[in-house]
């Protein structure tokens, strides 16, 4: 049975940061914290079956958040598609996309705005490591890090498999991704770095490919 948990969005933010800092997914860390509770409340009494059980746990919570990414998909599928039929396809993914370049703005500046405009570096290391279930929803290949430049492809994207399963047509596709990327657009520029995406094409591997190079100025 599939359940899910609503969370405000600070409650959301803090369990990435400590999954993060610990090195684990935010399933692996609760799973952590259930264990460590259980030996608690019952010391000494671990076993196969509730290593088991937990082990069980953790794969619902990887469910469910996949299933998260879903349904986000599908929800941004619908939007756009009602928007394209008012306005058509031009506007329409205008208006999502600074939409969504919005709220990456507002994680941008609330997550990686201390290390612009040039800590490449410490943005690889605090980025990477709160990608959902330790990257592997989105499978990151870092194809350069260094002090000039952070490139970092995406070779799965839970987004575009949800798109594909629902059968949506290759343009359809592109055109929610380029839409969807600009959350990504909306998180490093609005921390002050400098930002472009390639987002996948018809025919590509992957997902996006993300550039991120130091900010001008001081943000």
């Amino acid at each position: 049975m599939s359940r899910s948990l609503e969370l405000p969005e600070q409650v959301y933010e803090g369990l990435q940061k400590a999954a993060a800092a610990a090195g684990r997914s935010m399933a692996e860390w609760i799973a952590d914290r259930l264990a460590d509770a259980s030996s608690r409340v019952h010391p000494g009494t671990s076993s196969g079956g509730e290593l088991s059980e937990l082990s069980a746990q953790v794969e619902q919570l990887r469910k469910e958040l996949r299933d998260s990414y879903t349904n986000r998909a599908i929800i941004y599928w619908f939007l756009y598609d009602e928007l394209r039929r008012a306005l058509g396809s031009e506007q329409a993914e205008a208006l999502m996309g600074q939409a969504i370049y919005r709220r990456g703005e507002q994680k941008g500046k609330e997550l990686y705005r201390r290390f612009a405009p040039n800590d490449l570096a410490k943005l690889r290391e605090a980025f990477v490591g709160r990608l959902p279930d330790r990257g592997r929803l989105f499978q990151p290949e870092l194809l350069r890090a260094d002090a000039d430049a952070l490139d970092i492809k995406f070779h799965a994207c839970p987004l575009r498999e949800a798109w594909q399963e629902m059968e949506l047509s290759d343009t359809d596709a592109a055109a929610l991704c380029r839409i969807a990327s600009r959350v990504d657009y909306g998180t490093f520029q609005g921390a002050g770095f400098r930002f472009w995406a390639d987002a996948w094409q018809p025919g590509g591997e992957g997902c996006c490919f993300l550039h991120i190079r130091p900010g001008d100025t001081d943000p």
